[in-house]
């Protein structure tokens, strides 16, 4: 769960730079990535679901095809 958080804001940090979905999102993944991860070390009930992992990678997919679709 650690390593695929952090993957989440490594995922951010790589949209950030190539911009492709724009500053903001790719900023938002990056601090939730990390928060995420830290929150479930310090064993926070919030981000024990695995379904919080899995929401991340579906809201980049959906904005990148939206951006596919738009351009």
């Amino acid at each position: 769960m650690t390593l695929a958080y952090l993957a989440t804001a490594a995922y951010g940090a790589a949209m950030r730079k190539t911009r492709w979905a724009g500053k903001g999102w790719g900023r938002t993944f990056v601090i939730f990535g990390l928060v995420a991860a830290a929150g479930f070390l310090a064993r926070a009930g919030a981000f024990a679901p695995p379904l919080l992992v899995q929401f991340m990678p579906y809201a980049m997919g959906m904005i990148l095809l939206r951006r596919a679709a738009a351009g």
